[in-house]
């Protein structure tokens, strides 16, 4: 499941049933972190928080759990929101930086596995009958509306968008369209293997710590025996 893969396999389900955007959909986004599946912890540089990039790490994210988007298509906007977004720097160390940052984590991304792309798409689809495809697909649009953009919800709108998205390319399409407009609607999250990494990293900090105040405390008994 290693290497240079340009595509994953799209989420299927058997051939009487479709497969639409679930009606409660979430967005979340460990940053940059979590790129590249969990390579990032042995490539120095990639996946740093709080660089210029982040927003573009947070797309990347949710795109993955957007049902119906494409691996590669995830990964090339990824690469172009990097371009774009280091591009505009003026300042010249800034932009080096960003330029690394960005292509290194381009690369992790086009080296990692399927793996997180899979189970992304497993919990954002859902495998419903064909004829009801459409009210599924309003479900979701009036569901994101709902939650993310209350005061945007519209009904003839929703029904609008719903014909024009009708098909599954198509309603990826939109809801990156809505992402990208609301982006509050990523809920930024720590990467499991960063807090599992830091938990592990202050234990060995705490058991050095117990190490240091027990070799302090002197023992005094041939002392007591002298005196």
């Amino acid at each position: 499941d290693f290497g240079q893969q340009k595509n994953c396999p799209p989420f299927r389900c058997t051939s009487d049933h479709s497969a639409v955007p679930k009606s409660r959909q979430k967005f979340e986004s460990s940053g940059c972190n979590s790129m590249g599946g969990g390579m990032q912890m042995f490539a120095p540089g990639a996946g740093n928080s709080g660089s210029h990039i982040d927003p573009c790490c947070d797309k990347w994210n949710a795109c993955y759990q957007i049902c119906g988007s494409s691996k590669q298509h995830c990964d090339e906007e990824f690469k172009k929101c990097g371009e774009n977004t280091c591009g505009k720097l003026s300042n010249e160390e800034e932009k080096k930086n960003c330029n690394q940052s960005a292509s290194l984590n381009s690369m992790m991304i086009s080296m990692g596995p399927c793996r997180m792309f899979d189970e992304a798409q497993k919990t954002a689809c859902t495998c419903v009958k064909s004829s009801k495809v459409t009210d599924y697909r309003k479900d979701a649009i009036r569901g994101f509306y709902k939650k993310y953009a209350p005061d945007a919800l519209d009904d003839d709108k929703v029904k609008t968008l719903a014909e024009k998205a009708n098909t599954r390319a198509k309603m990826a399409g939109l809801f990156r369209k809505l992402v990208a407009k609301y982006p509050k609607c990523i809920k930024k999250v720590k990467d499991p293997q960063q807090a599992y990494m830091e938990d592990m990293m202050k234990k060995v900090k705490e058991e050095k710590k117990d190490e240091g105040t027990e070799s302090d405390v002197v023992d005094d008994s041939e002392e007591t025996q002298e005196l």
